[in-house]
């Protein structure tokens, strides 16, 4: 009988009781013809040729529209007062589209700012009027509500709104991330149909920052859960992380300068994570902008043409980077201090930073820097874990 295996590249054949052998010839990849098996190599540029590792589009102008969409269906109805967005007074950021290897992912970041006004009781002539802010880049935004002056009912509508009023927007975050996780304007039949969160109230109540008001506040009955805890601290820089000394960090002064935490996991060894920091080429493969690393304590550091600047203070190969920080937003002469941490844990690696000085105003901004910009970046493009949705 006739009898085959394989071994490798190696194929025996018995036929007869006799044996014979042979190699198995393979078809190489070839450059410039399309060959799906042709991996770059590493480019002093970084650049991704002929789109292998990741292609990408900018989805902004979309997400953008379709926020100020769901923002319009947002109502409150708790304890007696009806809230909603009376105008939309901004919606700005990037949103972007990637396809990795054939695999979706997203990445945003949006601003977003709107008037609300709340009725209490059928007291229509005497409505109260707010500012809502937050900046969306996950499904649990941060939502800051404020309003103007302080009496019995401004501050029952400030707390109901605040109580009341964070839920319906996480469901609104769900949604935009639902719909721009399947593919956003890429086609309307991929996109999931509207949701709750919008609802199908009556959108001609809310203005876009026209001067228009409304007549009446329709209702919704809004959770009464809580809202999230935050995942970044904004204690001051002297009661989190380690201390900066006053001759390496110039930083605004301990008032006005917070505290970022961040703990994120990768699916990559602790020398991949630490490389994927401060090896020039890698930085450049995944931010798509130029960098200049030297990766060598006292040495200096600018990422993203140039956003990102610093000087290395202290380098351990796969467990520790600690910089002197700072970015295009901060004062001149402003300066931060970051500390990352990389171990192994339970077969992931974890990565722990504390970034101290920070001034309050760009405490979001930074934050995004980091979990948008770089490391789910670092998830995407170089392959160090599941991305989340943005």
């Amino acid at each position: 009988g006739l009898r085959k295996r394989f071994c490798g590249d190696v194929e025996e054949v018995v036929l007869g009781g006799v044996r014979f052998r042979a190699i198995r010839k393979r078809v190489m990849a070839k450059v410039g013809e399309g060959d799906a098996r042709w991996i770059v190599s590493e480019r002093a540029d970084g650049k991704n040729v002929n789109n292998w590792h990741w292609s990408e589009r900018d989805v902004s102008k979309w997400a953008q529209k379709r926020l100020r969409e769901l923002l319009k269906g947002y109502r409150v109805e708790a304890e007696g007062i009806a809230a909603a967005i009376s105008s939309i007074e901004k919606v700005e950021g990037d949103a972007m589209l990637y396809n990795r290897k054939g695999k979706l992912k997203t990445l945003h970041d949006l601003k977003v700012s709107a008037k609300w006004r709340a009725v209490v009781g059928t007291d229509e002539k005497n409505a109260v009027v707010g500012e809502m802010k937050f900046e969306l880049f996950d499904e649990t935004p941060q939502v800051i509500i404020t309003c103007e002056g302080s009496d019995a009912k401004r501050d029952a509508c400030r707390r109901v709104l605040r109580e009341h009023g964070i839920k319906p927007v996480h469901a609104i975050a769900k949604t935009f991330a639902e719909e721009i996780a399947a593919g956003a304007d890429l086609d309307e039949s991929l996109a999931p149909k509207r949701s709750r969160a919008e609802g199908s109230l009556n959108s001609s109540a809310v203005s876009e920052k026209d001067g228009s008001s409304m007549s009446a506040v329709p209702s919704m009955k809004a959770s009464s859960a809580p809202p999230p805890n935050l995942s970044a601290s904004t204690a001051n820089s002297s009661s989190v992380g380690p201390s900066a000394s006053a001759s390496s960090v110039s930083k605004a002064s301990s008032s006005n300068s917070g505290t970022l935490n961040l703990d994120e996991f990768f699916r990559a060894s602790p020398m991949d994570l630490y490389l994927a920091l401060v090896d020039e080429k890698r930085v450049m493969g995944y931010t798509m902008q130029k960098a200049t690393i030297a990766s060598t304590v006292g040495g200096s550091f600018s990422m993203k043409n140039g956003f990102i600047t610093g000087t290395h203070e202290e380098l351990v190969p796969g467990k520790r980077i600690v910089q002197k920080w700072r970015c295009e937003k901060f004062g001149e002469g402003v300066f931060t201090r970051v500390a990352i941490d990389i171990k192994d844990n339970e077969g992931k690696t974890e990565l722990r930073l504390v970034q101290t000085g920070i001034p309050r105003e760009c405490m979001h901004d930074i934050e995004a820097e980091w979990r948008v910009n770089i490391f789910e970046r670092m998830r995407i493009v170089l392959g160090y874990g599941n991305a989340r949705v943005f």
